[in-house]
């Protein structure tokens, strides 16, 4: 599998320093369930977003000291909507673990 996500040139804000190699459940031992598998992707999924997070967060300040307010204000709102996605991510991560 190719890990091209790995290779950015962290300069542009896109950092994915995470694999996406736990999407292949089939190798080796017995097929996870569902409920193991949707523990593992809540886990990719809650770091992933939160990856994103902090890549709009550094991008807010550098527009900002542009001039681009603007966009910095938007950025702001991404920044915030991504935080209420995050805490969705662990409400579900944790109706996994009942």
């Amino acid at each position: 599998m190719s890990h091209h996500h790995d290779s950015h040139d962290h300069s542009h804000g896109h950092d994915h320093g995470h694999h996406h190699d736990h999407h292949h459940t089939h190798a080796g031992g017995g097929e996870m369930s569902t409920k193991e598998k949707l523990v593992k992707l809540f886990d990719y999924w809650l770091r992933h977003n939160e990856s994103h997070g902090d890549t709009y967060t550094q991008w807010i300040d550098q527009a900002e000291q542009e001039g681009l307010s603007d966009t910095a204000a938007i950025l702001k709102e991404i920044a915030d909507l991504t935080r209420q996605i995050t805490a969705k991510f662990q409400a579900g991560a944790a109706t996994l673990k009942k």
